[in-house]
């Protein structure tokens, strides 16, 4: 989706120079898309860099003289996202048995999320990929409705974590979680 409104974005001191112009900058952001909306703030949090194409208003400055050449701003930038990317998902449990093994290769399971946003982080659903000391222990795809609060954590529900098919997995989960 291109040429999308996502919010307003503040330069304090706005200074031109040929070439990469690094400038500390303020964004409100209130996209009027949901679906937008939740797309960008999830690339965010997981650290993409997103082009943007930021565009003047007569408003943005108080002095007449300058009300007809800031509406005729036009820049190409980028944003980078957050940064150090940072897991949301830090940690598990998931109850495993015979069945796991045997049966449908699901177990039940919650994960343990944090937020580092100053605000509450409302989640609507999870697309995960588990991995257990570099190995490949199934996939999370659930849809929930939960509040992580802001710069803070919170478990979910319970969730189903589908193992992968296969004899590889059997023998990775036989021999590392069957007592002998």
């Amino acid at each position: 989706v291109t040429d999308q409104y996502l919010g307003e974005l503040f330069i304090p001191d706005l200074k031109i120079a040929p070439g990469p112009n690094p400038t500390p900058t303020q964004f409100l952001f209130h996209p009027k898309n949901e679906t937008l909306r939740d797309q960008f703030l999830s690339e965010y949090l997981t650290g993409s860099v997103f082009p943007l194409k930021v565009v003047g208003s007569k408003d943005s400055t108080s002095l007449v003289e300058l009300k007809t050449a800031m509406s005729l701003v036009s820049l190409s930038s980028t944003a980078p996202g957050l940064t150090p990317r940072l897991n949301l998902v830090t940690s598990g449990t998931a109850d495993s048995n015979l069945n796991t093994l045997l049966g449908n290769r699901q177990s039940k399971t919650s994960v343990n999320m944090i937020n580092p946003l100053a605000t509450d982080l409302y989640i609507t659903g999870q697309e995960t990929q588990v991995t257990w000391n570099g190995n490949f222990f199934g996939t999370i795809s659930a849809k929930y409705e939960q509040i992580v609060p802001a710069n803070g954590q919170a478990s979910t529900p319970a969730l189903t974590l589908q193992h992968p098919s296969g004899i590889e997995f059997g023998l990775f989960l036989t021999t590392k979680f069957v007592p002998t």
